[in-house]
């Protein structure tokens, strides 16, 4: 059997308490990012949302015309 390593005990003792804290934090009912949420929601359902969308793709295709790689 392998001993246990002083850098392998820290290692899932911080793994540990970094699961801990997200399952403390998850589900706390606080609506402070609310608004928001709401405000992002409109933008990419809206005309900026499209807009964005539309600049990617060109973006996309110019990237692949640059290294002749479109197919």
């Amino acid at each position: 059997m392998q001993a246990i390593n002083k850098s392998h005990v820290q290692t899932l003792a911080l793994v540990a308490l970094m699961v801990g804290a997200g399952v403390a934090m998850a589900g706390t009912g606080s609506t402070t990012f609310d608004s928001v949420w709401t405000t992002i929601t409109d933008w990419m359902q809206g005309t900026l949302g499209r807009v964005l969308v539309g600049m990617m793709i060109l973006t996309g295709i110019g990237a692949g015309v640059l290294r002749q790689s479109l197919t």
